[in-house]
């Protein structure tokens, strides 16, 4: 059947009537726009409500000029992807907007996903940038030096410095170490730890002679007898044996309380007198007197860091007990460039293929790349060497490990030579601070690129999907048009960033200059939290997920008085799972007195959030509720497995074509190709298959029934079973 012949046979089934939703819209307006008009129109007004913060229209415009303003200075390029790791905070949404500003694509990162993933997708989208909130700046600080791409972070909500300490992670390790050196009867190479990866047994004596000489020889231009020396993570002294005898004064400490008491022991029966041993852990250097020592040991330590940026903070620590001409050595170091070729080593006679990629995903010790340190020194003007291992004997501390020695350098810095990509740029809220607060001068049309949403993937690689400006443009004025989203009302954001609904959440209330309320950080699925919002606020719109609505209900149903605490909504939207007439029905008992209108939505993330929406009325016969008609400038087409239209009634897969269709899959033209096809009967269009099946009903309105594939949701996000079914393999 010919396209036009396909087209025609749509219109005598009575189709395409119900796709007649062409209607004029801002189609060239990028999304800060509104935000910048609500500035200039109400630049006074409180708009945004986060706890106990209320920020006027020109207070968020202000800051995500600043933001933007910073990003610009660093080199942005239009359509940059930029991540963006942070709680729901008014930082939050201005960091978003300045992204936006800047002619990039914003890029949700969720806190709570694992590290891996966070990785891979840094690594698939080929981010160069990350805006983070101070929780997450240890995060960010690992990722710097643990992905290919990325080399630039901003703290929007804390200035530089922030204090990082061991917490319950020193509890541990100090339990660890001091279960290791539990017994006095054990040599001092049992008590240390020194344990080889590949046989799980301990090094030999002459190994570990080995590691002890290497320290020595490294450090012997060094030593005179008027030397101090502070030996961090000291273990039961294997190396303060060797070096004691050469310098003044050696204080060393450790976490492990019994390792000290075998180091002290030890030195005690050789009669050692210059040197103080303490228990305490990394954390405690904090505390110890400035300028006071000329060398610094830290050996075989930097690896239980919790992360990079708590290895930044000590090392500046470390420099500030230095005198002025002191050395810092820092040796048995996990080498990150050699991280995989270790891993394969210890691969060999396993039968577990997947023990390398699990190695990876697992690893809770820091590897460090050699220019991680060229970086620090960079920043802090010191000097650095970076040394092999002494030795002979081939094992892992042979050859995947090395040591450096940092020392006060009096360089001056030419950063005018700088290559950006080098090199690694953080910035904080001081930063931000000192920028400029007009609106960027930066060219941005309807069809660049908004956003970047990751959803799970069929073949255990999450996939990005491309979402340009005018798709939610058309979207949200869709939305406001028909719900007539006023000035005077208060829109709830609970959805996390990372799930599409958000979308509107954050931009619809600046279509006709409404209120934004963020929901606390956690509160999602905390139905008192919520309704105690609501009450505050007074929340006028909002939206479910139904299985969580269940959960709403089951408070509401069960609680008293509380419908009233909600007589200030006039409208729930639903989407993201299916939506049952029980719901509806217990709900309306619940409330009958406060008339609230509800509406289901559908839509996939590659369609721009909702395609169809529904009102629901009294006079539904079906179990599940209808996701109903398409939106503005958007088709749906019902489709065969030959791609042929189905009689109304007839189940068939559901297809989308429109505005809001995605710009395809980043990074993945394949996939694109197969899931982004022509449109037969919209020529010019692509249309989106959905995988998702449904049939029509008389009226017109579409009724959701199943899925073609394994995919699930679990709280309204899409969980494909591939990639768990990767994630449980390796």
């Amino acid at each position: 059947m010919n396209t036009r012949n396909k087209y025609n046979k749509i219109f005598k089934k009575g189709i395409g009537d119900f796709n007649n939703t062409k209607r004029r819209y801002p189609n060239n307006v990028p999304i800060y726009k509104l935000l910048e008009s609500c500035a200039g129109k109400f630049p006074h007004h409180k708009a945004l409500f986060y706890e106990d913060k209320k920020i006027s229209y020109l207070q968020l415009n202000n800051l995500s000029n600043k933001i933007a303003h910073l990003l610009l200075s660093n080199g942005v390029d239009k359509e940059e992807v930029i991540a963006v790791l942070m709680n729901r905070t008014p930082e939050m949404v201005g960091s978003i907007f300045a992204i936006l500003k800047v002619g990039a694509a914003y890029l949700p990162i969720d806190p709570n996903w694992p590290k891996n993933r966070i990785m891979g997708i840094i690594n698939n989208a080929k981010v160069r940038r990350i805006i983070v909130g101070r929780e997450f700046v240890g995060t960010a600080e690992d990722l710097l030096w643990e992905s290919n791409c990325l080399n630039m972070y901003i703290c929007v909500d804390s200035d530089a410095r922030l204090e990082f300490n061991l917490g319950d992670r020193g509890k541990k390790q100090a339990e660890l170490w001091n279960y290791v050196a539990r017994d006095k009867n054990n040599n001092l190479i049992g008590g240390s730890g020194w344990i080889n990866s590949y046989n799980n047994k301990k090094f030999s004596r002459h190994e570990i002679n080995e590691l002890i000489n290497n320290v020595y020889l490294k450090l012997k231009p060094y030593l005179s007898n008027n030397k101090n020396i502070l030996d961090i993570d000291c273990g039961t002294g294997l190396v303060l044996e060797k070096v004691a005898p050469y310098v003044n004064n050696y204080h060393a400490v450790d976490i492990s309380k019994n390792a000290i008491e075998l180091a002290r022991e030890n030195i005690g029966a050789k009669g050692f007198k210059n040197i103080k041993l303490e228990v305490m852990d990394s954390d405690g250097i904090k505390y110890l007197s400035k300028k006071k020592y000329d060398i610094i040991i830290i050996n075989s330590i930097v690896q239980f860091f919790p992360n990079f940026y708590y290895l930044n903070n000590f090392l500046k620590q470390a420099f500030e007990l230095l005198r002025n001409d002191g050395v810092l050595f820092i040796g048995d170091i996990r080498d990150r460039d050699k991280q995989i070729g270790f891993y394969e080593s210890l691969a060999k006679g396993k039968s577990d293929k997947n023990f390398v990629s699990s190695k990876l995903n697992t690893e809770q010790e820091l590897f460090i790349p050699k220019s991680y340190f060229s970086d620090f020194c960079r920043h802090n003007n010191k000097d650095l060497e970076i040394t092999k291992k002494i030795g002979e004997i081939k094992n892992e501390l042979l050859l995947y490990r090395y040591d450096v020695i940092l020392r006060q350098s009096n360089k001056i810095l030419n950063k005018t030579s700088e290559n950006r990509d080098a090199i690694k740029r953080r910035f904080y809220k001081n930063d931000i601070n000192e920028q400029k607060w007009q609106n960027p001068n930066k060219k941005v049309g309807g069809h660049n690129l908004a956003y970047v949403i990751y959803t799970s993937g069929s073949t255990g690689e999450p996939k990005g999907i491309m979402i340009e400006h005018h798709s939610v443009i058309n979207r949200i004025t869709w939305m406001q048009r028909e719900y007539k989203i006023g000035h005077k009302d208060i829109i709830l954001q609970k959805t996390p960033f990372t799930f599409d609904v958000s979308v509107w959440e954050l931009f619809l209330w600046l279509v006709n200059g409404s209120k934004l309320v963020l929901l606390s950080q956690g509160l999602e699925k905390d139905t008192p939290g919520i309704i105690k919002t609501i009450k505050r606020y007074k929340i006028t719109a909002m939206h479910f997920v139904p299985s969580v609505f269940n959960i709403f209900l089951n408070y509401i149903e069960t609680s008293k008085n509380n419908a009233d605490d909600l007589k200030s909504l006039k409208q729930i939207f639903f989407s993201g799972e299916v939506l049952y007439r029980n719901q509806i029905l217990r709900f309306i008992k619940s409330t009958k007195s406060l008339k609230i209108k509800l509406h289901n939505l559908y839509g996939p993330t590659e369609a721009t959030v909702d395609v169809t929406y529904f009102y629901y009325n009294n006079n539904l016969d079906f179990e599940t509720v209808p996701i109903g008609l398409p939106i503005d400038n958007t088709y749906i087409y019902l489709l065969d497995e030959n791609k042929n239209p189905v009689d109304i009634g007839k189940k068939g897969e559901i297809y989308i074509s429109g505005v809001g269709v995605a710009r395809g899959y980043l990074n993945n033209r394949e996939l694109t190709r197969k899931k982004f096809i022509k449109d037969p009967f919209k020529p010019g269009n692509m249309m989106y298959v959905t995988g998702d099946v449904a049939k029509r009903l008389p009226d017109g309105n579409i009724l959701y029934l199943d899925r073609m594939d394994n995919q699930i949701k679990i709280g309204g996000v899409r969980i494909e079973l591939g990639e768990i079914s990767k994630n449980i393999v390796g």
